[in-house]
């Protein structure tokens, strides 16, 4: 159930991110601001800490990418962001609350995909992030993630006749490898 979740999320974060343009302001941002969401502004040490965060993501997976790549993905992760931003912004418009007890459930978890506390904390430094900054950082997705959920997932409904039809159209992508 959580990783269908998180891929779900994924999924979702990879539609904004390639599908739906995320307008900042154009006016010339000061020092370190690089974007404005609706008046909020977007730093470039966020993106930087996105960056760092899509690196690691890569380099746990067996991947690494280039100086010229990362250039090229470089503002699509500040699209994700700014989207992420308006999607945070919406969340509160709709009340969307975010229990305490549920985020130090999932910074338990991630917490606990390392041996040790120092392991930990050596890796969330690595990617410029604080024990509160990913505590912040897990409430923001836990609320986009119901924010979506109800305005979004939770009114599609699919048939099973609808199931069906679509599993005999694509039988190819459910096949096993052999």
């Amino acid at each position: 159930m959580q990783s269908r979740c998180g891929l779900a999320m994924f999924v979702i974060l990879l539609l904004l991110v390639f599908h739906i343009p995320a307008w900042a302001g154009t006016t010339a941002l000061p020092d370190d601001k690089i974007a404005v969401a609706n008046g909020t502004v977007i730093t470039s040490k966020e993106l930087n800490r996105e960056i760092k965060i899509f690196k690691e993501r890569l380099a746990r997976s067996g991947n690494q990418i280039s100086d010229i790549q990362l250039e090229a993905v470089k503002p699509k992760i500040l699209e994700s962001l700014i989207e992420q931003e308006l999607l945070l912004q919406e969340s509160r418009k709709k009340g969307v609350t975010v229990l305490p007890e549920e985020v130090e459930k999932q910074f338990a978890r991630v917490r606990n995909r390392y041996p040790t506390k120092e392991k930990f904390v050596e890796a969330i430094t690595r990617i410029d992030l604080t024990e509160d900054e990913l505590r912040k950082k897990i409430s923001k997705v836990f609320a986009i993630n119901l924010f979506i959920n109800a305005q979004i997932a939770d009114k599609i409904t699919v048939t099973e006749e609808e199931g069906k039809s679509y599993y005999n159209s694509h039988r190819d992508l459910f096949r096993k490898p052999a």
